[in-house]
C-alpha cells in the first residue's frame, strides 16, 4: 500500500503531540531533491544543482516557511528551466515535478516568481 505525504504528515503531528520528548525530524529540501531526481533520472549534475540550490533557499531565507516539498519543486524547476534552456516546456516540467514531490502547480509557480 502506497501512502501520500498528506496521511503521513497527519500521522507525524498526532506522534509528536503524544510524544513530545521525541527530537522532531526535519524533511529536509534537498533529500527531496535527490529522491524526486533519482526517480526522475535526471543526470547527476542537475541533481547536485537542484540540491545546492534547494540548500541556498534555506540559507538565504527564500521562500522561508514553506513545506520542504515546496522548496524542492520549485528548485527542481528552476534548475530544471535552466538546463534544458529555449527547448523547455514549462507546463511539462511543472506536470512532472509537482507529481514526484506531490505538491500543486500552482504553488510552484507562486514560490517560483
Amino acid at each position: 500500500m502506497r501512502t501520500n505525504q498528506k496521511i503521513i504528515s497527519h500521522c507525524y503531528k498526532k506522534l509528536k503531540n503524544t510524544f513530545p520528548q521525541l527530537n522532531p525530524i526535519r524533511i529536509l529540501p534537498s533529500n527531496i531533491v535527490n529522491t524526486a531526481c533519482n526517480k526522475l533520472k535526471y543526470p547527476i549534475h542537475v541533481t547536485t544543482a537542484a540540491k545546492a540550490t534547494a540548500e541556498n533557499f534555506g540559507r538565504l531565507a527564500i521562500c522561508e516557511g514553506k513545506k520542504p516539498q515546496t522548496i524542492a519543486g520549485t528548485a527542481l524547476f528552476m534548475v530544471m528551466l535552466l538546463y534544458k534552456g529555449k527547448d523547455a516546456n514549462e507546463n511539462e516540467l511543472l506536470d512532472e515535478i509537482s507529481e514526484i514531490v506531490d505538491i500543486g502547480k500552482p504553488t510552484i509557480r507562486e514560490c517560483y516568481h
